[in-house]
């Protein structure tokens, strides 16, 4: 592993008590603007600064998972041409790999902020398209993501956007764009969600056709993709947020962006996740209003990150680390076994129920104290079984500093120490250390 022996050697030196509490506190750093414990990066960065500058670089591009789109219903579901399971393992791979640490966190928390199903959305290259459009703009500017989702044809099959029309409205999008994607629950009322779904008519993904063989309803677009129908768009005038017009999808949503609860609504939510702390009211004003100012999204990362609170003692594990974190951590810490293939890698997250795309509801996945629940822990652990083999000879202090753990207790570290041959790795992997991030 690279760097791990440099890392291991300063986890160990003289004066190793303030030693530990640098490393943790670096290592801190790297969990919150990533995704797992990535130790190579930790051992790569000798202060604060520097893990966060590394941790902060561009969002790069990756080769696309290897999927085929179907040209057909009968297709769509064929493993095939593209199986959600091979969309899932490519993202974790990249999420391991970390390549850009702050992609692959801001990708997430886009991901569980607009969640879905893909027990709904079913066919691998509708949830390939939605994720790639996550990526591309995680780092970039909100007003271009929500507009994204939005469109998505995986948002308009998992909010039942495909059959709203002017004479049949579903008002599913219209609500939760409200409630969970801009402005926050008690800032719209029941009126502005039947104007924000009257302004959403209209749009249905390009399916297949129904009696051909192969082919789609346009042949002049991709297929999948999302289409408007102006047929089907309600063309009567509302009021959305206290503004009357014929306001199409993206004008409602500008209009959702100018209420001054947006920004404050986002800012704050992304300041949770990253610091892990609840912002006081005069944090919430500064950073909304920066992020209202044009909505991009890297400025305002760097803002809550540049917060002292970012990395106070208070901010060290003050998260419950989630099942799909784990998964990360011990693919970028052990050699995974090689005959691993996409089906375990969705077998895993699903059993430990997180896995990419399977969202309970709207409102995203479970955080906090419900993931210390038996359930949870117990079926983490099949993570373990990834792992090819246990690195002989390793004392305790290693075995938490592959986990990406410094400032141990005496407890854990005596009783990983006494462990049988073979279940250190377990009982640090169970530690109330690593529970917690």
């Amino acid at each position: 592993m690279i760097g791990l022996s440099a890392l291991l050697a300063r986890s160990t030196r003289a004066n190793k008590q303030d030693q530990n509490a640098n490393l943790e506190l670096i290592s801190h750093v790297v969990r919150r603007l990533g995704m797992g414990a990535n130790v190579d990066l930790v051992a790569e960065a000798s202060t604060v600064e520097e893990a966060i500058d590394r941790c902060l670089v561009p969002a790069v591009t990756a080769d696309p998972p290897d999927i085929t789109i179907p040209r057909s219903w009968d297709t769509a579901y064929e493993d095939d041409y593209a199986p959600v399971p091979a969309v899932t393992a490519w993202w974790i791979q990249q999420m391991a790999e970390a390549r850009s640490p702050i992609q692959e966190r801001l990708t997430w928390f886009w991901h569980d902020h607009f969640s879905m199903t893909a027990d709904k959305v079913d066919v691998g290259w509708v949830v390939w398209r939605h994720l790639e459009g996550l990526r591309a703009n995680a780092t970039g500017n909100f007003r271009d993501l929500l507009r994204h989702v939005s469109h998505s044809s995986a948002m308009l099959v998992y909010l039942d956007g495909e059959g709203n029309t002017a004479w049949d409205l579903n008002e599913n999008f219209g609500r939760e764009v409200l409630e969970l994607y801009t402005l926050g629950v008690g800032n719209y009322s029941q009126d502005d969600v039947i104007a924000a779904a009257r302004s959403c008519t209209g749009y249905r993904p390009n399916f297949p056709m129904e009696d051909t063989g192969e082919g789609f309803e346009d042949e002049s677009i991709e297929g999948w993709s999302p289409k408007f129908f102006e047929d089907d768009f309600d063309q009567g005038r509302r009021t959305l947020l206290g503004q009357t017009g014929v306001f199409t999808m993206d004008e409602a949503l500008d209009i959702m962006l100018e209420h001054p609860a947006t920004g404050r609504f986002i800012a704050a939510k992304l300041y949770r996740e990253l610091v892990g702390l609840e912002p006081d009211e005069e944090t919430i004003d500064r950073l909304g209003e920066l992020f209202a100012s044009d909505y991009e999204i890297m400025p305002l990362v760097q803002a809550i990150v540049a917060d002292p609170a970012f990395t106070s003692p208070e901010a060290v594990r003050s998260k419950v680390r989630t099942p799909l974190e784990k998964f990360v951590t011990i693919q970028q810490s052990y050699p995974p076994e090689e005959d691993w293939d996409i089906w375990d890698y969705n077998w895993a997250t699903g059993k430990a129920g997180y896995g990419p795309f399977r969202a309970p509801n709207p409102a995203g996945y479970k955080k906090g104290t419900v993931l210390l629940g038996p359930g949870t822990l117990s079926s983490s652990f099949v993570f373990l079984g990834l792992v090819a083999e246990y690195p002989p000879d390793l004392t305790a202090q290693e075995q938490f500093a592959r986990l990406g753990l410094f400032d141990v207790s005496e407890r854990s570290l005596d009783v990983v120490s006494s462990a049988p041959e073979g279940q250190g790795l377990a009982l640090a992997y169970g530690s109330p250390e690593f529970l917690l991030t």
